[in-house]
């Protein structure tokens, strides 16, 4: 991102005195690289661009024109491809730029407009990641309490944008524009103090739009996956139980409870059921209702007061491993990603702020002016160091970017009503027929469902099936 990539244009040397503030662009273009790398750069960023683009458009046109797929989780995914969106049209392109040109040759509003509207997008898009964890371990943690409903859901959307755009107003007013003695315009910040630029990415940089997020996102995920295994190994040890204690197959399931009377409808995202209760649906006036804590054999029937309905209960082991597996892995996979996609860029920064010296090759200075930099390092042990990393932050700042494109995919492609909705997006048919329809209400006669005795495995599914 461009802010991210000029954290170094504090050329703190002896022609730091001498740069002066103006309102002009530098007049040549000349380019950073050899062309193999401009060309891989170019690839590469042109690639997650056109990704980002068309996944995170199509996510957002899903969301906003299908009613039932307005769900919490599905509004906060929403926000976070909003997110996404932004960094892809405004981070990107401008860090390729700079990234194979030097100098700055985009006027003065754009110097400080696009590093603060950057800064925003990436930190909106780190804490969307952060609250669709939160909504997610809530979920699980605690399945009997509706803690976050879609209006709350839109006031926290609203606070992640106010949030990101208060925090980094610093960007907006420290950078402009500066010129060099060799005649090289830059765009970089001017802090009071080394001081102040190194506490603000320390501490917000670094430790509110990374650290804080990603050491959440591991304890909720953590927690989602420990609640989840441990249920599970419970209902295999339950049913194990049963089919010693069953012998006898034609025998009926046996089943305790009580008799409530809730209303006969289909309950919704937030309406929970406990873990080792199921609750049978039936439609029809003279049937009654219950909770049951049931300890079922395969394919095996609980008979209800009417005795033309029944309730099949399927089989639980293979059928649970196979989603635990899979919610687990996509679960890994949000975290893996978000740590290894900004880990080498946040890195690398912090290593160059806090250097001793506080001082590198300015990304953007011409090739005549990087040797003479480079020269005067050779009595610093960071020579070496920052050689490398003249090299290697093109690439970090890719593979952050890569971020933004790959959210949409992960999200998205656990569940089959995305997809059906992604094919109607780019097939461009009516928007109408994409319709992500509830499953249907169960038939007069019979109700067919999944046994699932564990709460918190239903709810994380929503994660992959939302």
């Amino acid at each position: 991102m461009d802010a991210f990539s000029h954290p170094l244009q504090q050329r703190i040397d002896k022609m730091n005195d001498s740069t002066t503030a103006i309102e002009t662009s530098s007049p040549t273009w000349e380019f950073a690289h050899s062309y193999p790398i401009i060309a891989l750069l170019t690839v590469s960023y042109a690639t997650i661009f056109i990704a980002g683009l068309l996944g995170n458009f199509a996510v957002i046109t899903i969301v906003l024109r299908n009613h039932h797929m307005r769900s919490v989780t599905n509004i906060f995914i929403c926000n976070l491809s909003v997110a996404d969106l932004l960094v892809t049209v405004f981070v990107e392109p401008l860090t390729l730029l700079q990234n194979i040109v030097v100098g700055w040759h985009w006027g003065a509003t754009t110097c400080w407009c696009v590093p603060y509207l950057q800064g925003i997008s990436v930190c909106a898009s780190s804490l969307s990641l952060l609250v669709i964890a939160l909504d997610r371990y809530l979920a699980v943690c605690f399945p009997m309490k509706r803690l976050i409903r879609r209006s709350l859901a839109k006031k926290i959307i609203a606070v992640i944008w106010v949030v990101s755009a208060v925090l980094f107003i610093p960007w907006a007013y420290y950078f402009r524009l500066s010129q060099a003695p060799d005649g090289l315009i830059n765009c970089r910040e001017f802090w009071p103090s080394v001081t102040a630029d190194r506490a603000f990415f320390l501490g917000v940089v670094t430790l509110l739009v990374y650290t804080i997020p990603l050491l959440f996102m591991a304890f909720c995920y953590c927690s989602i996956i420990f609640r989840v295994w441990t249920r599970v190994r419970k209902d295999q040890s339950t049913t194990s139980a049963a089919k010693s204690t069953n012998s006898d197959e034609s025998r009926a399931t046996k089943v305790t409870g009580a008799l409530y009377s809730p209303p006969m409808e289909i309950p919704s995202e937030h309406e929970r059921r406990t873990g080792s209760e199921v609750s049978c649906y039936v439609e029809n006036q003279r049937s009654e209702t219950k909770t049951m804590n049931s300890y079922a054999t395969p394919t095996k029937f609980i008979k209800v007061k009417d005795k033309s309905h029944q309730v099949r209960l399927h089989p639980v082991g293979g059928i649970n491993r196979v989603k635990t597996v899979k919610i687990i892995k996509m679960l890994a996979i949000v975290v893996i990603n978000f740590c290894i996609c900004w880990l080498p860029l946040f890195t690398i920064f912090n290593i160059i702020k806090f250097s001793p010296t506080y001082l590198a090759v300015d990304f953007n200075t011409s090739a005549k002016a990087a040797d003479e930099e480079s020269s005067m390092l050779v009595e610093s042990s960071d020579d070496n160091l920052m050689r490398v990393i003249f090299l290697v932050v093109p690439f970090a700042q890719l593979l952050g970017s890569a971020n933004s494109c790959v959210n949409p995919w992960i999200y998205c492609f656990y569940s089959k009503r995305y997809r059906h909705g992604f094919k109607r997006v780019f097939l461009c048919r009516s928007m109408k027929a994409v319709s992500v329809r509830r499953p249907p209400r169960p038939q007069p006669t019979t109700s067919h469902f999944h046994r699932d005795h564990n709460l918190a495995l239903r709810s994380v599914e929503q994660t992959a099936s939302a």
